[in-house]
């Protein structure tokens, strides 16, 4: 046989070769996406796949463990006004202060002072409708951060004695309407000064994240919560 005719006939089963590998490979590559799709369409767990998405998954799930709490009466509501609109706020933590007030007016060289000092129980709490809420959460992490969660005072009242200092002056004397007004604005200045103690607000946040927790863990539940840093 002649070096043309052996050339002519290996040439066609070279080609044949490679033309098998490429169909092979080919088809090796069908499998595997269909092996993804496969798995996909098996396995999937409804994982988000945006940070919207993620965000809406988060608030959903802190949203489903409030309605829980609050199902078995863990957590223990009261309406409350708040901002002009009434709202089921439930209790997480309370502090005790002192109240002073103190009212003094003058007229003709004449001076008169009412002082009251009283001692507050006082109690803040969220609103668990959870209007507002913020949350941040990677997927595949199992912390979810929670934020805005906007505590309040749902209660303040008075206990123990409370101590009452007069003082009147010659003609200069001391009204039953002022000792009410007296009365009154202690009650205000109380809730403004409760209001505007931002470490009740912190603890009252803080008790809210644990009790999701305990919650968490008594289901046996992989999540955790944390709240948002503060600016």
């Amino acid at each position: 046989m002649s070096q043309e005719e052996i050339n002519s006939s290996s040439a066609p089963a070279g080609k044949k070769k490679s033309r098998g590998c490429l169909k092979f490979f080919i088809l090796l590559i069908l499998l595997v996406l269909g092996g993804c799709w496969l798995f996909s369409f098996c396995f999937y767990d409804g994982t988000v796949r945006s940070p919207q998405e993620a965000v809406q998954k988060a608030q959903t799930s802190v949203r489903s463990m409030v309605e829980q709490l609050v199902a078995s009466s863990t957590l223990q509501g009261k309406s409350v006004n708040q901002s002009g609109r009434m709202v089921e706020m439930y209790s997480l933590y309370e502090k005790d202060f002192v109240v002073e007030y103190e009212y003094t007016t003058s007229w003709m060289f004449s001076r008169k002072r009412i002082k009251i000092t009283q001692p507050y129980r006082v109690r803040y709490g969220i609103d668990t409708t959870m209007a507002d809420l913020q949350c941040e959460w990677k997927e595949g992490s199992d912390v979810i951060k929670v934020g805005n969660l906007k505590p309040c005072v749902i209660s303040c009242e008075r206990f123990g004695l409370q101590l009452l200092e007069e003082e009147e002056g010659m003609w200069n004397k001391i009204h039953p309407d002022e000792r009410a007004l007296a009365q009154n604005q202690i009650e205000v200045q109380a809730r403004e000064d409760a209001a505007a103690d931002p470490a009740a607000m912190y603890l009252t946040e803080m008790r809210f994240v644990e009790l999701l927790n305990r919650e968490a863990a008594r289901q046996q539940s992989a999540t955790r919560y944390s709240l948002v840093p503060r600016n």
